[in-house]
């Protein structure tokens, strides 16, 4: 999953450009929110995957009016839903874009519907409602997809029949989780989105924003249910108690695929030769004021500082003049250009060293935010160890003249999934508390 959500913007190419769909590519995998998402025994990277299908199968009907596209997101839509508590932050995405762009459009259309000469532009329509369809859902096709969606939730939610009460349980529970992590707003909940923001995804989050901006400045109707799909998954984190960090997850991929498209207007401003030697006397200067920042930085915060604990703000104010200095040397447009790339490449490293693991401070290690306990690694290497912390034990008790009683309690909240992978021994139980035997 988590490999197809990184190689997902490939699907947009058309919408956000060649260069914005390799950019959103190369920071949607080094995400270190969805890195440390995909190590997680967590529902979230199934979500995105069948999220980003099922918005690539719309789009593909809409620009083609081909059926078969229709067909393949009926097929995603039953596991989508039942993928887990988060599926319900993307189903309220989809229902609330169609309500609030539907009325909008139908009054725009009835606006333009008297005059020939001004036809709607397309590119600016609601992403499911554009004009050009080239064939149209009867009603034998949808009663077909319907048929197929009943049939294949009822497969997928009880098992193959094994297990009937999961027809309604494969959505009431996870509707619930995510039903009671609203309205309980803590300090976890206000402080995760500033962490993410500046510790983990300043490149996501900033050319993100900055592609939203396009979007409304262009009329991108792409861009525009990105937008929506960003702010709608962001709220909900900010509104939630704080207990399931992984998903914010479901803001960063269309943020990913905005700052890609962000970038591939960047690249713009630089297509002649004039323009790109201005940005690298810019680089050249801002880099190196740039990494004496993070040096002196780095000697500031120490316990016992050698230099002043201001000393870092000495080359941010050297950048800043310099910055001021270039847009009155050359021209204002070609100072912010320079510097968005500039910015570009700086907030990249610190993505990539969020990523891994080596920001400093306890709450900017990203495993210790978005995974708290244990990830899949952990787990998977605890069980192959634990052949031999058991021999250990069975040579203490014999060495000591005891009976020999081989048992591994796990507390219910980690039953699953650490009893699966434990499950090829014999003395494994799942217990309300743990006793004082050697347990896990």
């Amino acid at each position: 999953c988590g490999t197809f959500v990184a190689l997902s913007p490939v699907l947009f190419r058309q919408y956000i450009g060649r260069l914005g769909a390799l950019t959103a590519a190369l920071v949607l995998a080094m995400s270190p929110t969805l890195m440390f998402g995909s190590r997680t025994v967590d529902s979230t990277a199934l979500t995105l995957a069948l999220s980003i299908a099922l918005l690539s199968a719309v789009l593909g009907f809409a620009s083609t009016g081909r059926s078969s596209f229709a067909y393949v997101g009926g097929v995603l839509i039953p596991p989508l839903l039942i993928s887990g508590p988060s599926a319900a932050t993307v189903t309220i995405i989809a229902l609330g874009y169609v309500a609030t762009t539907a009325r909008a459009h139908l009054i725009r259309r009835a606006a333009l519907a008297g005059s020939p000469e001004s036809p709607l532009d397309e590119s600016a329509l609601p992403i499911w409602l554009p004009d050009s369809w080239r064939a149209q859902l009867f009603a034998d096709t949808l009663r077909r997809i319907g048929q197929i969606m009943v049939i294949e939730y009822a497969v997928l939610a009880t098992g193959l029949g094994t297990n009937l009460p999961g027809l309604g349980d494969a959505i009431a529970l996870p509707l619930a989780v995510w039903g009671g992590s609203l309205g309980q707003i803590s300090s976890k909940s206000i402080g995760l989105l500033p962490i993410v923001i500046a510790g983990y995804e300043p490149l996501i989050f900033g050319f993100g924003i900055a592609g939203a901006i396009q979007a409304f400045r262009l009329n991108r109707g792409f861009d525009k249910f990105l937008v929506w799909w960003a702010m709608a998954s962001t709220l909900v984190i900010a509104v939630g108690d704080g207990l399931h960090p992984l998903w914010i997850g479901l803001a960063i991929v269309p943020l990913g695929l905005l700052s890609g498209h962000a970038v591939e207007d960047l690249w713009t401003a630089f297509g002649g030769i004039e323009q790109r030697r201005r940005l690298l006397i810019y680089g050249a200067v801002a880099l190196t004021l740039l990494a004496t920042t993070i040096i002196a930085t780095s000697n500031a915060t120490v316990t016992d500082p050698a230099v002043p604990r201001l000393a870092f703000l000495a080359p941010l104010l050297a950048i800043a003049a310099f910055t001021l200095g270039f847009g009155i040397y050359y021209d204002a447009r070609t100072a912010l250009t320079s510097a968005a790339a500039v910015a570009f490449v700086a907030t990249l490293g610190i993505t990539v060293h969020a990523a891994m693991g080596l920001n400093s401070g306890g709450m900017l290690n990203p495993a210790e935010v978005f995974v708290e306990t244990a990830t899949s690694l952990d787990v998977r290497t605890m069980s192959s160890e634990i052949s031999t912390i058991m021999g250990e034990l069975h040579i203490a008790r014999q060495l000591e003249g005891k009976p020999v009683i081989e048992t591994i309690e796990i507390a219910a909240p980690f039953g699953d999934p650490i009893a699966w992978y434990l499950r090829d021994f014999p003395g494994v139980q799942v217990v309300d508390s743990i006793g004082d035997s050697p347990a896990i």
